[in-house]
């Protein structure tokens, strides 16, 4: 897989990514599986929301590239995007882990199944896999 590779990688691009792709949760605020809202609705909700601060911010404080990026990440469009994307899902994977880690009675087992098919390069499967290894037995 290409984004395996990390040659070419723009590590600017990462950051900057990675530090806009939630923002829109500042608006709408973090909606998981359990609130009950369908990935529509979600996704609805959060280009609206990318509309809102877009004409906020204007264009000379950077709203239409913050938009861009923000889109960019959603739709996958870069390795950079996907990177980033992997690197999220990851870092959800190893929150539920340390939570059930902390709160022996908590069982997660739904939110790790959300996540089966989500990773798509080695690296991230093999992660995934010693994440899973250390999980508490069910």
């Amino acid at each position: 897989d290409d984004d395996d590779d990390d040659d070419g990688l723009d590590v600017q691009k990462l950051v900057t990514l990675a530090l806009v792709h939630d923002i829109s949760e500042c608006i709408v605020g973090d909606i998981t599986p359990h609130c009950g809202v369908t990935k529509e609705e979600k996704n609805r909700l959060e280009v609206e929301a990318m509309r809102t601060l877009k004409e906020t911010l204007g264009s000379d404080m950077g709203g239409e590239t913050i938009e861009r990026l923000w889109l960019e990440y959603e739709n996958g469009s870069s390795r950079e995007a996907r990177v980033v994307k992997e690197l999220d899902k990851l870092e959800m994977l190893l929150q539920a882990s340390e939570y059930e880690n902390e709160h022996r009675d908590v069982d997660l087992t739904e939110f790790y199944a959300s996540c089966d098919g989500s990773f798509k390069t080695e690296r991230a499967k093999r992660w995934v896999e010693e994440i899973m290894r250390r999980r508490p037995v069910r």
